[in-house]
């Protein structure tokens, strides 16, 4: 598998989302999605509310930490509203680099670990 680069070699330092964004979105630029829609706002209007929380320097383990923590609060914040827990279960979690590839830091096993032996990396977690 050969990963797709989705931001410019001169912006390194970005964070991606998707799926149910409305909590990241809250936390990192400061304001719900549905009031940028509603108020026909452009997200670099809202540069003075952002959270920088990453940056060029900032250690592997400190982006797989921050990637645990967006997906864990976003699991949380979805638990508290009325309805259905959309957001749930367990995070798989993989890094790309330069240097390393694709590799596994925390991965769910659907089978036995003894038939699911073809992991990349080290692997945490249930197994």
């Amino acid at each position: 598998m050969n990963p797709n680069q989705l931001t410019p070699p001169e912006v390194p330092e970005q964070i991606l989302w998707g799926g149910q964004i409305q909590a990241i979105t809250r936390l990192l630029l400061g304001c719900d999605p549905g009031i940028v829609q509603d108020f026909n706002l452009n997200y670099s209007q809202l540069l003075p509310f952002q959270t920088p929380l990453v940056h060029s320097t900032m250690p592997l383990q400190d982006a797989i930490d921050l990637a645990n923590f967006l997906v864990d609060m976003t699991k949380k914040y979805f638990a508290f509203l009325p309805g259905a827990d959309i957001v749930a279960g367990e995070t798989d979690i993989a890094t790309v680099t330069k240097h390393e590839g694709f590799k596994w830091i925390n991965r769910k096993h659907y089978y036995p670990a003894d038939i699911n032996r073809r992991n990349t990396g080290h692997v945490t977690g249930k197994q």
